[in-house]
């Protein structure tokens, strides 16, 4: 019984740990209003609307870069991972990972845009 009882001692003590205990993170309202854009006009497959909600340069590229390359970054695949996830908090970003990769939504000048893609493999 000693064994059981310290047994679930330290399961209580660290289950707030494990990320099942954490309730769900929202996001503030202007993040929520933007993520719902981004994710209307990734669904539409709208590269210009999606450009729009875009940080310049990206990934060092400008506009002309990111438009010529869109299909290669927002394939059909990657456009359902990213209409069905919901977005998370990462260090002053909030991210979406799909595919191996990390796409990262941040506030520069009190608006909320795309603003990379990191390789999370």
């Amino acid at each position: 019984m000693k064994k059981y009882l310290s047994r679930l001692t330290l399961l209580l003590l660290f289950l707030p740990l494990s990320g099942a205990a954490q309730p769900p993170v929202s996001l503030p309202p202007d993040a929520a209003q933007f993520w719902n854009r981004f994710q209307d006009a990734v669904g539409r497959d709208d590269r210009i609307a999606v450009a729009a909600l875009t940080r310049f340069p990206f990934n060092g590229g400008d506009r002309d870069a990111f438009l010529k390359n869109y299909d290669e970054v927002f394939t059909p695949k990657t456009r359902t991972c990213l209409r069905q996830s919901k977005p998370q908090p990462d260090q002053g970003f909030f991210t979406v990972v799909c595919g191996g990769n990390a796409y990262l939504f941040g506030q520069d000048q009190g608006r909320y845009s795309f603003s990379s893609i990191e390789s999370r493999d």
